[in-house]
């Protein structure tokens, strides 16, 4: 086998943690349990702290929305992929309820391998407990302050959080693919140089459900695939998270986009066509 392989592990000068030993523990069990996805990085070996994986060798997720903008559908295949690898992160006891939360969807820990992107880094997720009475699962706590990647119910220090946290983080990659820059960037209008202040100013902002702001030629597009990725991130944002959508609706939702349109790549006119001249429809302006 010439494959390139990934050997994560202790670095020899730290000591041994219980608690990363957990985290490392949480990563390797996701991995495995997840090998049936073909949008979550593989998992070979696992002891303690080391981890054997799949080599990451393409671009990442921005220089791919980037380089991607002017190829019909590549940008709407790449949000479609993402949300699938996160549907199933949720489903690894089956789709009626999510048991398992990534908890750090962000670009950063989407890779790209082959050519296919997987989601990647499980090692602060969170595996639900089940309530006996109810039967349903519990809620868990808000745990990290970062909030350009957060979720309004995270930044309002919810102690009962669900798999909704991950879809609100997947509205973020969606908002990076098609407004081609991140969320709560110094571009965002209202932005204070320093990174204190701006971390409080976005913490305020995600609290009242207030969104990064959306570039006009974005709001008011014509082109379809730019629309269809959009409608799927505003339901990602959706501040309430019992009416957020679930990631496989986001998934299915895009996959029938990304069906539809490619009906109509035979019949552009290379020089006269912009991708958008095929009329929205209802259901995706």
């Amino acid at each position: 086998c010439n494959e390139t392989v990934v050997l994560k592990t202790l670095k020899f000068q730290h000591n041994f943690e219980a608690t990363n030993y957990e985290r490392d523990r949480i990563d390797a069990m996701a991995m495995e349990r997840l090998t049936s996805s073909p949008h979550v990085i593989d998992i070979f070996a696992n002891c303690a702290n080391s981890v054997v994986t799949e080599f990451a060798d393409g671009e990442r997720v921005g220089t791919l929305a980037d380089t991607k903008k002017k190829t019909p559908l590549a940008r709407l295949k790449i949000a479609r992929d993402i949300a699938r690898g996160l549907a199933d992160v949720h489903s690894i006891d089956g789709d009626d309820e999510a048991t398992f939360v990534h908890f750090d969807v962000n670009l950063a820990n989407v890779v790209s391998i082959g050519g296919r992107l997987k989601l990647n880094d499980f090692n602060i997720g969170v595996m639900r407990k089940r309530n006996e009475t109810s039967g349903k699962a519990c809620g868990f706590p808000a745990q990290y302050s970062n909030p350009q990647w957060r979720s309004p119910e995270e930044a309002n220090d919810s102690k009962h959080l669900s798999e909704k946290v991950d879809v609100f983080s997947l509205g973020h990659i969606l908002f990076r693919l098609i407004c081609l820059h991140e969320p709560w960037h110094k571009l965002e209008p209202g932005y204070k140089k320093g990174e204190e202040v701006r971390s409080q100013y976005v913490n305020e902002q995600v609290k009242r459900g207030i969104l990064p702001t959306i570039p006009k030629e974005v709001v008011e597009t014509s082109d379809a695939e730019v629309a269809i990725i959009r409608k799927a991130m505003l339901a990602c944002y959706t501040f309430d998270p019992e009416k957020r959508s679930s990631a496989r609706s986001i998934a299915n939702f895009l996959d029938r986009g990304l069906a539809e349109l490619s009906k109509y790549t035979s019949r552009r006119r290379p020089g006269k066509d912009h991708w958008g001249s095929f009329r929205l429809g209802k259901k995706y302006s």
